[in-house]
């Protein structure tokens, strides 16, 4: 699960290098990410800052127990 969280680090630190420390441009180059290979497949970032991505997980208690369910939408 840790791993949603990691790409989200990586994402906004290649941002932010690629930004060169201006705050507007650093949101423009995470806009702008297209085909990003990731730990989650590839995906992109769309205008209104949303991923493409359609795969997603979540806990769920299944059986009593409590697990990682990998969904797609």
């Amino acid at each position: 699960m840790g791993f949603y969280g990691y790409e989200a680090m990586a994402l906004v630190l290649d941002a932010i290098a690629a930004g060169d420390g201006d705050r507007a441009a650093t949101a423009r180059a995470a806009r702008a990410t297209r085909d990003r290979d990731s730990v989650l497949g590839r995906y992109s970032i769309d205008a209104d800052g949303h991923t493409t991505s359609t795969a997603y997980g979540r806990l769920a208690v299944i059986d009593g127990a409590l697990v990682w369910d990998v969904e797609a939408s």
